[in-house]
């Protein structure tokens, strides 16, 4: 599984910055990956914390609030995440596109695929997180890989800054996620 080509590897073949995890899924690749809709904010126990905290900025913005009480792929929807890939029991792929070092910086909702990888204009970053599911060994595996990619020298500064800061967050949600996962 981990040679295979993915859709990450087409969208942003070269990251500026990266978080790559794995986790054996005790479960069929088919079970693993319908499971992703049932991984709840609550389950994420720092995500959870960090979406409580959102909620308060989001009041005033006229966002909706209660994160917690959502799902994972809720929450993400609801803060610009867009599909950019499916997959069918095998890959989900989300992209985004902003300004993620300023915070409450809006994002570019709804995001196509194509938008995403022809938007090269400057002051911008552009992530993509995939899920895969797929066995190696007998094992089925679940891959989380997230790639963010700026898209001139001053927003890559930026950034830089802000990843050096706060990447250390995304790494745990994204390991309390495949955790929920393994056990959903």
């Amino acid at each position: 599984m981990g040679s295979d080509r993915n859709t990450l590897d087409e969208l942003i073949p070269t990251a500026h910055w990266r978080i790559q995890l794995h986790r054996v899924i005790p479960a069929t690749p088919v079970e693993a990956f319908s499971s992703i809709d049932h991984v709840q904010m609550v389950d994420l126990s720092l995500a959870s914390f960090g979406a409580g905290l959102a909620d308060l900025g989001a009041i005033g913005r006229g966002q909706q609030i209660g994160a917690r009480d959502r799902s994972v792929m809720e929450y993400l929807f609801d803060r610009g995440w867009s599909i950019l890939e499916l997959r069918p029991d095998t890959e989900l792929v989300l992209g985004q596109i902003g300004k993620f070092w300023r915070a409450g910086a809006p994002v570019q909702p709804g995001v196509a695929r194509d938008e995403f990888e022809a938007l090269g204009d400057p002051g911008f970053t552009k992530a993509a997180m995939s899920i895969r599911v797929g066995t190696a060994d007998g094992d089925t595996i679940a891959v989380l890989d997230t790639r963010i990619v700026a898209t001139d020298g001053r927003s890559h500064r930026r950034m830089s800054r802000h990843w050096h800061a706060t990447s250390w967050l995304h790494r745990l949600a994204r390991r309390q996620f495949l955790d929920a996962l393994a056990t959903h």
